[in-house]
């Protein structure tokens, strides 16, 4: 057994994206994309920091972009209060 490295396991994605037509995918949407499935699912901001390896708390202007795509599944759920406060721009 050896550690599986990000460099086989994008060469493994990309060889099935190419299979089925699709351009290939690059390493960060893969990493944002996992970041908003555990806010989705009510993880928290600390803990999804901490599962992606997240520095510093630049993650949050990725999730600016889809605000507008998730707002209407978000808003109104008590478990995603935390992360409308991140990600909602503020109404002034």
């Amino acid at each position: 057994l050896h550690t599986l490295t990000k460099s086989e396991f994008m060469k493994c994605i990309n060889s099935a994206a190419t299979s089925i037509s699709m351009e290939p995918l690059q390493g960060h949407g893969l990493h944002i994309g996992a970041t908003l499935e555990y806010l989705l699912h009510g993880i928290l901001f600390k803990t999804v920091k901490v599962i992606g390896r997240w520095s510093s708390d630049t993650f949050v202007l990725h999730l600016f972009q889809h605000a507008v795509i998730l707002a209407p599944y978000l808003q109104g759920t008590p478990i995603f209060t935390e992360f409308d406060r991140f990600i909602m721009l503020p109404l002034c």
